[in-house]
Order: C-alpha cells, then sequence, then structure tokens
C-alpha cells in the first residue's frame, strides 16, 4: 500500500475481489466474499474495532473472538461485547467453542437469530482451560465427539456452518484427513487448517503439507492459517496447498492494512510500501475512539494499551527495517504477537488505572520521537508511559506525540 493513502483507505469502501488459485471471489455456501482474505478469530484482539478496521483494509470477512456456548455464560458483559455487531458490515461471523452437541447447537441458533450469518465451530484452541473441558483442540481427540457436534450445529441453522482446526492433537497424532472427511459428511462449508498440532502451541514453525494432502482429498473451500505474515508468504503457501483462501491472524497486529498489502500483490504483483509515521499514527487514533466508544473511557483505555504497542513495534520495524520486493514491510514472527511485544507484562497492559498510576491524573511528558532516534530508547519511554495514563486525553495526547514527524514536532515546540 502507499503510505499516504492509508488513512483514506481506511474510510473506502470495500476492495475489488482477489486470487488465491482464480479470480472469482470465494463462496461459502450462499455467502460470497469480495476476496480471499480472512481475519482470524484471537481472544482479546478481534473485538468490533479490530474487526471493523481489518475489513475497510481489506480484510474479506472477520470472525469475531470465539463465544462459549454454555448458556450461563450467554449474557456476560464479555460474551455480550464478543458478539456485539452493530454497524459491522456483513457477513458476520460467529465462532462458537464448546464439547456439548446440544448446547453447541442451540448455542448456533441463539447467534443465527441474532444476525449470524456464519457459524465458526473452534476445534484449534489449545489453551489448557478450554481442553480440560473437553473443548477446542481436545476434540481432535474425540473424533466420535466432534461428528455428533458437527452434525447438530449444521442441522439446528440455516447459515453456512465453518470449522476451524488443527492438524491434529500432537505431531504423531495428527488425523487431519479423517477430521476433514467427518467435516464433509456432517455438511461442514468450509475448513481453515491452522498449520500446527496442539502440542506444538505456537513456537514451532506452521506446516501447510497436510493443507495439500487434505486439498486431495476435499472439494470444500479450504483455508491456510499459521505463519502468512507477508504477501509473499501468503502467494507462496496458496500456490504450495492450494487452498482456497488464507486467514491471518498475529500478523496483523499492529497493521491492519496488511490485508490491503497482500490483495494488491496477489492480483497485481504490487510490492508493498511501508506506511510513513503519520499514517500509522492517523489509523492508531481512529482505533482507539473506536474502542473508548465500544468499552467506555476506563476499560477502553486498558484495552487500547497493547494496540498502541503493537503499532509502535510495526513503526520500529518500518523505519529500521524497510521491505524488501514482494515482502510485508512489518512482519511478525510469533514471539511479538504478545502483551509483552515491547517487554511490557501482562499486567502492565491490563492492571487498574490506579495501581499503574498512583499520582492520579497528572499530565504525562510526550514521548520524544524523531527520525534517528533509538527505537529501543524511545520503546521503553513509550511503553512506561502507556502503562501510567489512565485517561484517553492523555493516551490520545501520548499516541499523538509519539508518532509526530520531525516537521510537527517543530511545529508543536
Amino acid at each position: 500500500m502507499t503510505a499516504s493513502a492509508l488513512p483514506a483507505t481506511a474510510h473506502q469502501g470495500p476492495a475489488v475481489a482477489v486470487a488465491s488459485a482464480t479470480d472469482a471471489p470465494l463462496r461459502i455456501g450462499p455467502l460470497t466474499l469480495r476476496n480471499r482474505l480472512l481475519l482470524a478469530p484471537m481472544a482479546g484482539i478481534t473485538d468490533r474495532p479490530f474487526r471493523i478496521l481489518c475489513r475497510r483494509l481489506g480484510a474479506g470477512l472477520a470472525v469475531a473472538e470465539m463465544c462459549s456456548a454454555d448458556p450461563s455464560l450467554r449474557y456476560t458483559r464479555k460474551s455480550r461485547e464478543r458478539a456485539e455487531h452493530q454497524g459491522e458490515p456483513g457477513p458476520i461471523a460467529i465462532q462458537l467453542l464448546g464439547a456439548d452437541p446440544a448446547r453447541m447447537a442451540a448455542a448456533a441458533r441463539y447467534h443465527a437469530d441474532h444476525g449470524a450469518d456464519l457459524i465458526d465451530i473452534n476445534i484449534g484452541c489449545p489453551a489448557r482451560k478450554v481442553c480440560r473441558g473437553a473443548a477446542g483442540s481436545a476434540l481432535l481427540r474425540d473424533e466420535l465427539l466432534l461428528g455428533h457436534i458437527l452434525e447438530a450445529v449444521v442441522g439446528a441453522v440455516q447459515v453456512p456452518v465453518t470449522l476451524k482446526t488443527r492438524t491434529g492433537w500432537s505431531p504423531t497424532t495428527r488425523n487431519l484427513l479423517r477430521v476433514g472427511a467427518i467435516a464433509r459428511d456432517a455438511g461442514i462449508a468450509m475448513i481453515t487448517v491452522h498449520g500446527r498440532t496442539r502440542a506444538c502451541g505456537y513456537d514451532r514453525p506452521a506446516e501447510h503439507e497436510s493443507l495439500r494432502e487434505l486439498r486431495g482429498l476435499l472439494n470444500l473451500p479450504l483455508v491456510a492459517n499459521g505463519d502468512i505474515d507477508s504477501p509473499a508468504r501468503a502467494r507462496a503457501v496458496l500456490d504450495a496447498t492450494w487452498a482456497d483462501a488464507v486467514m491471518i491472524g498475529r500478523a496483523a497486529l499492529g497493521q491492519p492494512w496488511l490485508f490491503s498489502d497482500i490483495d494488491r500483490f496477489l492480483r497485481d504483483g504490487e510490492t508493498p510500501v511501508a506506511p510513513t509515521r503519520e499514517a500509522i499514527g492517523a489509523l492508531l487514533l481512529e482505533h482507539l475512539d473506536a474502542l473508548y466508544h465500544l468499552y467506555g473511557e476506563s476499560r477502553g483505555v486498558r484495552v487500547a494499551r497493547k494496540h498502541i504497542l503493537w503499532y509502535w513495534n510495526r513503526l520500529g520495524q518500518s523505519e529500521c527495517h524497510p521491505a524488501a520486493p514482494g515482502v510485508a514491510s512489518c512482519p511478525l514472527s510469533a514471539g511479538d504477537a504478545s502483551a509483552d511485544a515491547l517487554g511490557a507484562t501482562a499486567s502492565d497492559l491490563s492492571g487498574t488505572p490506579e495501581r499503574d498510576h498512583p499520582q492520579g491524573g497528572q499530565p504525562l511528558a510526550p514521548v520524544p520521537c524523531h527520525a534517528g532516534s533509538g527505537m529501543g530508547t524511545l520503546a521503553k519511554q513509550l511503553r512506561s508511559q502507556v502503562v501510567r495514563a489512565e485517561t484517553a486525553q492523555q493516551q490520545l495526547a501520548l499516541v499523538r506525540a509519539a508518532f509526530a514527524t520531525p516537521a510537527q514536532q517543530e511545529e508543536a515546540a
């Protein structure tokens, strides 16, 4: 993408369809997506503001954070926020998590009745607390129960039902081909494959050979997921697997424009250009405003902290490491997509304002960000001040100063 066009792009309409293997738009049952680029559901990240932003910047589908099928949790604040899609462009995709066929079917009906255009079933989450409840990746070890769940959900709703899975429980027990056959026989409309087993977590590089094998078995739409962090990587995975689309997760953190970069590269072979500091800052301000509106100021400020650091991390990569031909300007390694991408702990980024800033509403000194500054030193300064900022006014002022150009800083001085 061109650097100067980034903020304007965020307000423009849908991009034209891209192609993976063909130039045709992706079809999932009766739904037609404008392209073949999907945003992965990520707990605590893919809320409505982030989904809308990614859709504006090129994602053809943005799946909401996973929602529990447990009816006792359906009306909690977290569940309501995760399923909130007011003002969001369709199709609306809700991901469900659970291990009981009847509860999963009831949850699917509930969300379809409340506006979901697509129901996705999660059997890929590797979290211990999820697997202890026999949900997520644990279902890869119970193929009989998995089949019952898929059949129950497909039979409960009129909207397409899709599946997101890993390649197996462990490298020695990969069962993707059997899972794929179970999904096909149950009437699943599309399968997304994260190229790791549950035992691999996120530490090992993703492998996509298993997806290529599945392609030989199924005619369903197949989506490749895992370590797709640049336009060139997206092209290589599509070519190697014959997948119909790619799903991008952690690589989009702090750079939602990655979708438009991949879109242009797949269509035209256009090499992306890193956005400017000013353009990234403008997009971040838009993102923060949406977070404040969804969560309220106090919670919005806390939720925004991790995003500010992710955007800053992208800026540092962009300014210190210009993009190579055909490669996204800000590739993200597996270790970067965490709350401590710049060294901040999870408690730093989500703790209460009172604890983080005991002095109350004192003004924060702006971080001096100018050409030639040491990004590591500035990152530490910014991290400290992001944690201390407890009001939207302080947070916005901090971002404006951090992402200001040298000319803007000179004018402000």
